[in-house]
């Protein structure tokens, strides 16, 4: 029997804040209430509601003690989830709210997403055209009710602010009903990685909680000192919009401070006084994404675990987003760190060992020290081994295999570099800069990039700058050496022009095909992969226009756009080109290859826990297991069975990458 659409969307409000908590959280905290509730039964039933101090309705019941039986469809469904089978329980103690089983859901975003139409509710309604007639008083209303005032109370709505608050809700339920059935359902091999994704983020990771309070009490120990310092120097608190002009004073030119210009300023040869660097340092230092981590872990932190850690198919090459603690951003250790650890970093309790090193030697670096850590936060099942394999330089292996180079050779950054260098082989050693420069040439010039945005990757890299001519010479070097990947580009620029203009091509042996669809009103141009998957792009277009240079000659260019989500109800043209396209497609071949190293592991009985990256995370139950987790990632596809994949494989208690 065919389930029932239950086609429903939650108002809630709370002490806690939902973005800095997290959905799950959120739903334990006491305070939390549902205040709203929206929905429907199928495409062509009227949108009821219930709201707060009213009965539960019958047929909401009927769906609480049948979730089987029927289809949940909401916009973000995770938290959705949670209000549903967290809080009303709590709100109504004599209802049964049995579990919804995974096959029930449906989560209308995530296939959204999939299909490139938007990742929030307003872009996908604009996306489908549809009447987004948004109640601003609703909304008003919405937001008031959500948070207690200055006393600690929530509002106390009047009738009229309720039938208001009310026709937002069935509102943004007629938005998401129409959205839902607007939508095709996700193809087979991806609602596997949808259900995979949901399991995933309903489990959690488990976090040594003890260690995260420590660092987090170190970073509290130095920073107020170091505030004040800056603010001696400075005269200015750290997230002050003068400190541009301040430090404009000695680096003329600056218009921000984000990390990329902190990065270069701190690195800048330009002689300035001492303090001005200490300024800078400081700020660096206070200012780091990757030290705020441990407050998002302690405040999303459930029974040891962080939970909702991943987004599925967020991104245009069909990868996973991080969400809350951003897993996928933690900074590697320094190369040579002020604190080095005089303990192992791979056993069960690094606490002790690590006031015993405070107390001992002292610390220069506290909040470096603790950054270095960071990634020793996540710890395996008690028993168990924290495994994170490693597919070996994939997007290379599939680029080299989609343009017939072969294999990746055994010397590849070598051969590289003694190319750039015009020197022999033999002249490259493997910690010389030469070959350094060879690796990040290798990794980033795959997709085009220009000398700047290379300078850029190889500081992200190896946390150091190189010449503007270095930087030149490596990107013409790689350009040089692999003709055939340049001429790459130019196909797939090539093929995405002629599928704006309704013709279909095949490239790479009929490996990537090119093609011209329609859906939904929009055109599009779809970019099917050797697995069967898909990229969309929509409404694609080709603008030209003319360009004048100093002596007065005319030139017409022309670029190809199409639209993209910007998030916050935005669409927007986005530019695609030749390099761009490639990263579009190889990323997306390298997901599919990870996805079905997934698919093996869990029926071999492994519990996959994270993906960062081209990272795979499991748990194993012993050392044994490493040589089998190694072989099942790199077992290849029925449709990449020429390509030579590889992996490498770390163990340990935590996280030890």
């Amino acid at each position: 029997m065919s389930r029932i659409d239950f086609i429903f969307d939650f108002e809630t409000r709370s002490r806690v804040d939902l973005k800095r908590s997290g959905a799950s959280k959120y739903a334990l905290d006491p305070s939390s209430e549902a205040t709203l509730l929206t929905y429907t039964f199928g495409e062509h039933m009227e949108i009821k509601h219930w709201r707060l101090g009213q009965p539960f309705p019958m047929d909401l019941i009927n769906v609480a003690n049948n979730p089987e039986r029927f289809n949940f469809a909401a916009w973000n469904l995770f938290f959705d989830k949670k209000i549903w089978e967290i809080v009303l329980p709590r709100q109504f103690p004599l209802i049964v709210f049995k579990p919804i089983p995974l096959p029930s859901i449906d989560d209308v975003m995530a296939r959204s997403n999939f299909f490139r139409t938007g990742s929030s509710l307003e872009s996908a309604a604009k996306f489908h055209h549809l009447p987004m007639g948004k109640d601003p008083v609703g909304k008003k209303i919405m937001q008031k009710q959500m948070k207690p005032g200055r006393d600690g109370k929530f509002a106390v709505l009047t009738e009229d602010e309720w039938n208001h608050f009310i026709r937002y809700g069935i509102q943004d339920t007629f938005l998401l009903k129409k959205v839902h059935y607007s939508l095709p359902p996700l193809p087979l091999q991806e609602r596997y990685a949808f259900e995979w994704t949901w399991r995933r983020n309903e489990a959690g990771l488990k976090l040594d909680m003890e260690l995260v309070v420590l660092l987090q009490q170190l970073v509290d120990y130095i920073s107020p000192s170091l505030r004040e310092e800056f603010f001696k120097i400075t005269g200015h608190v750290i997230a002050s919009p003068k400190l541009i002009s301040w430090f404009g004073t000695y680096y003329p030119g600056i218009t921000s401070l984000d990390a990329e210009n902190m990065d270069e300023l701190i690195d800048d040869p330009r002689p300035v006084p001492p303090y001005v660097r200490r300024a800078l340092e400081i700020k660096y230092l206070i200012g780091s994404s990757s030290i705020s981590k441990l407050k998002v872990a302690i405040e999303r932190e459930v029974n040891g675990r962080i939970h909702s850690i991943l987004s599925y198919h967020k991104a245009q090459t069909k990868r996973w987003a991080g969400e809350g603690i951003q897993v996928q951003n933690f900074p590697r250790m320094e190369q040579d760190p002020a604190d080095p650890f005089d303990f192992d970093l791979n056993q069960h309790s690094l606490v002790q060992e690590i006031l015993k090193q405070a107390h001992t030697k002292g610390l220069r670096e506290p909040i470096k020290f603790a950054r270095n850590l960071l990634r020793r936060i996540f710890v395996a099942e008690h028993g168990k081994l924290l495994a994170a394999g490693d597919f070996a330089k994939i997007e290379p292996t599939v680029l080299f295999w989609l343009t017939g180079l072969g294999p990746i050779p055994d010397k590849w950054y070598e051969e590289t570099a003694a190319f750039i260098f015009n020197v022999s082989l033999d002249q490259i050693s493997g910690d010389s800069d030469e070959r350094q420069l060879g690796k990040q040439a290798n990794l980033s010039c795959g997709y085009g990039s220009g000398w700047d945005s290379f300078r850029k990757a190889t500081k992200k890299a190896t946390g150091k700058w190189i010449s503007e001519e270095l930087a030149k010479m490596a990107v013409n070097g790689y350009r040089k050496k692999y003709p055939e990947i340049v001429g790459f580009w130019a196909d797939l620029d090539n093929a995405f022009r002629a599928a704006i203009m309704g013709q279909q091509t095949l490239l790479c042996n009929g490996k990537v095909h090119f093609y011209p669809s329609q859906y939904a009103g929009h055109r599009m141009v779809v970019i099917r992969l050797p697995s069967g998957g898909c990229l969309f792009y929509h409404n694609p277009q080709i603008i030209e226009s003319v360009k004048v240079d100093k002596l007065g000659r005319k030139r017409v260019t022309s670029a190809i756009v199409y639209d993209s989500d910007a998030g916050q109800g935005r669409i927007e043209e986005k530019k695609i080109y030749g390099g761009l396209i490639c990263e579009n497609v190889v990323s997306a071949i390298a997901r599919e290859v990870m996805n079905h190293a997934m698919f093996r592991l869990e029926e071999k009985g492994y519990e996959i826990l994270n993906l960062v990256h081209d990272e795979i995370w499991v748990l194993l139950n012993s050392m044994d297991q490493k040589t089998e987790f190694e072989a099942l990632m790199i077992q290849r596809p029925g449709w990449a069975l020429d390509m030579v994949i590889k992996a490498e494989v770390k163990a340990g208690v935590r996280y030890i990458k």
